[in-house]
């Protein structure tokens, strides 16, 4: 057997072993996909500015490698006849592009979800888990780029991520994002999204200088894995927040994460109420509460886990002949960290 052979055939147990473990969706099972290098997968729930985001994706350069985009168009059990009209919409959407060349567009109707599982990590999974059961006969290892249906893409996008990821060796990627800020024309909202920028890098590189290895930006719309690290981690959650963070750090101490540089992709400013957290969020309390709930992590934060960080290692050795833990020797170390 040789190696590209055997690599195959590993990928083959590793699909097959994740769909026998791990739950997935029936929709997902009922999606037929072409075959593809890069699916990308784009959950889209009510979602007024679909169509720019997939014409943003249409307009891109095209690429020697096969793009799939999935779009999920999600939503709930008992939603509003409002929102529901505007996934219908969403699918029309999607169908007005099926010519597109270059690209193939695929509408995933995972709509009426039931109410305690629907939302944005659903919705992601159901499109990922799709990818994997596309592979599992084929033992391929393709890319899965994760976007929002709110968010425009640089030209380049889809060259970037041929060049810099699908033909690398590296199996994780986060994709460099800007919002658009000189194009909002409410200094409101743009101020607060200037605001954000500015509390997300510090909140990166506070991570930085402490120490902390895994110190990345996690953003649903900019983050991309092979299949292969996708399957044998366990794939996507269910979260209806915060499912971008816990997935890529199941990733993160295992496969190093490679960076594309850009930016590329355009999150949008908008206030948002869907989830408890995160941009949409910052920018309603913003307009509601302005700098009065603008608050960062005191920079001491960082400085004590730098110092726990560094001392972690010698934190936990024991003293032998009693088998406790060096704490005396922390403590001496550290006069002010005794609480």
């Amino acid at each position: 057997m040789t190696g590209s052979t055997k690599a195959i055939e590993e990928a083959k147990i590793a699909y097959a072993n994740y769909i026998h473990r791990f739950f997935i969706h029936e929709v997902s099972r009922n999606v037929k996909l072409p075959d593809a290098g890069i699916y990308i997968v784009i959950p889209s729930y009510a979602e007024e500015k679909l169509g720019e985001t997939l014409a943003s994706l249409a307009g891109c350069i095209r690429t020697e490698t096969q793009v799939a985009v999935l779009v999920v168009v999600n939503d709930k059990e008992g939603d509003a006849p409002d929102q529901k009209a505007m996934n219908r919409r969403a699918f029309d959407a999607v169908r007005h592009l099926q010519a597109c060349s270059g690209i193939q567009w695929v509408e995933v109707d995972a709509t009426g979800l039931a109410d305690k599982n629907a939302g944005v990590g659903l919705a992601r999974k159901i499109g990922m888990d799709a990818v994997i059961l596309q592979m599992v006969s084929s033992g391929e290892n393709p890319a899965i780029v994760c976007l929002d249906a709110d968010c425009t893409v640089s030209e380049d996008y889809l060259l970037r991520i041929e060049q810099e990821f699908y033909r690398s060796d590296s199996q994780v990627a986060l994709l460099e994002f800007s919002h658009p800020v000189d194009e909002h024309t409410d200094p409101v909202l743009k101020k607060g999204i200037e605001e954000y920028e500015v509390y997300l890098e510090y909140y990166r590189l506070g991570l930085h200088f402490a120490g902390y290895p895994f110190f990345y930006h996690t953003v649903g719309s900019s983050m991309a894995c092979k299949a292969l690290p996708y399957a044998r981690s366990g794939g996507m959650n269910q979260r209806k927040a915060g499912e971008d963070f816990y997935f890529l750090h199941k990733l993160f101490p295992h496969y190093p994460t490679q960076e594309l540089k850009g930016p590329i992709v355009f999150p949008s400013c908008r206030i948002s109420t869907r989830v408890p957290f995160g941009t949409g969020r910052f920018q309603q309390k913003w307009t509601e509460d302005g700098a009065d709930q603008y608050l960062r992590y005191h920079p001491d934060c960082f400085r004590l886990l730098k110092i726990f960080l560094e001392e972690c290692r010698s934190f936990f050795q024991c003293d032998h002949s009693t088998g406790i833990p060096d704490f005396q020797r922390f403590r001496s170390a550290h006069p002010g960290c005794e609480a």
